[in-house]
């Protein structure tokens, strides 16, 4: 019995001695825990105290690039800028396109022509300072900066947006739409022969002329640049100077002097050329195939294809601007009158 009794006892023992050993080891494994618990969050809060913007701001790489930050306002003091502003006032007051004319009467914009886009619905348009014309849409700028729209947008023309930056001048190319900015830059939407990239590049911009083969580009030193699609002929315009209008067709473009005199450069077809060094001339137009001088006497000549009857314009007196299509042009009097010649499909001549 009492053997027994000290074999119990000594197991018990033996238990005892393990469940301390246990429990010591137990202990000092949450005690090694705890330190490094602890460790980790003392080294953290001191990486954190080290990147506090008090003791050590982060230095952040610059992601705000030229096309957020300001551009410098254009340089309108010169006189040839001057010349430009003034000169461009009657010409944007009447518009055509391959298939559709428009004008503004007292603010009120109207478009004739070929509606198969809606090109034509502009009769809510008010207060209506410029209008431009592509070959199936409208753009306007009302005389309180608003841009309107209508007609297709099959290629997103008609999502021009200047960012609430105030806007000089409208253009429409055949499927794209244009805004030359007060701050001298121009912006694009839609698709045509340069990319938005390349216009939103420009400085010192005044006015823009659009065509389906190029861009022409006047500045406020009166010097001229083209953005193209690879035609080296229509190019050649760096010895250009004074120059206080622009307008281009397909594939060639047109400007005028401060002296009244016409320039030409690009494809010389159809007898387009023939319009170069013309003199005593107030305003020009281009169209596709055809362009035209109003001289400074208010009579008008034209150069280029007559396909359909679009050059016969001799006829025209008291002319102020001229605006051109495809095979038909409008011109508007000095007496507010509009005269037609081409073309009268599908209405683009009123009538």
């Amino acid at each position: 019995m009492r053997r027994n009794d000290r074999k119990a006892g000594g197991r018990a023992r033996g238990r005892a001695r393990k469940r301390k050993l246990w429990v010591s080891v137990g202990v000092v494994c949450l005690f090694l825990i705890v330190a490094l618990l602890i460790g980790r969050a003392v080294q953290d809060f001191q990486h954190m105290n080290a990147q506090t913007p008090e003791t050590q701001p982060v230095e952040m790489p610059d992601l705000s690039g030229a096309s957020d930050a300001k551009a410098p306002a254009v340089d309108e003091t010169s006189a040839s800028a001057k010349t430009i502003l003034t000169h461009a006032d009657a010409l944007l007051r009447i518009a055509a396109s391959a298939d559709n004319s428009g004008w503004i009467s007292g603010g009120q914009a109207t478009v004739v022509g070929k509606n198969d886009a809606g090109q034509c619905l502009t009769d809510d348009w008010t207060d209506i300072a410029q209008l431009r014309l592509g070959d199936a849409h409208a753009i306007a700028l009302s005389a309180d900066g608003r841009l309107l729209f209508s007609g297709s947008n099959a290629q997103g023309q008609l999502e021009l947006d200047a960012g609430g930056e105030p806007v000089r001048y409208v253009e429409a190319g055949p499927y794209a739409s244009y805004a030359v900015l007060m701050n001298g830059t121009a912006i694009m939407a839609g698709a045509g022969p340069a990319t938005s990239t390349q216009l939103m590049a420009q400085r010192n911009l005044l006015a823009l002329a659009a065509s389906e083969s190029h861009i022409a580009l006047l500045y406020a030193d009166g010097t001229v640049a083209l953005l193209t699609d690879g035609d080296d002929a229509q190019a050649d315009v760096s010895s250009w100077e004074h120059i206080v209008a622009i307008d281009c067709g397909y594939g060639y473009t047109i400007a005028l002097d401060e002296s009244g005199t016409v320039r030409f450069a690009g494809e010389d077809r159809y007898g387009l050329g023939g319009i170069d060094g013309l003199k005593q001339v107030q305003s020009i137009a281009a169209g596709v195939n055809t362009c035209y001088a109003v001289m400074n006497d208010g009579t008008v000549r034209a150069f280029g294809s007559n396909g359909s009857g679009q050059a016969e314009v001799s006829g025209w007196t008291n002319v102020s601007a001229v605006a051109a299509g495809y095979m038909h042009a409008i011109a508007l009097t000095g007496d507010m009158r509009l005269l037609g010649a081409g073309s009268a499909a599908n209405g683009r001549l009123g009538r």
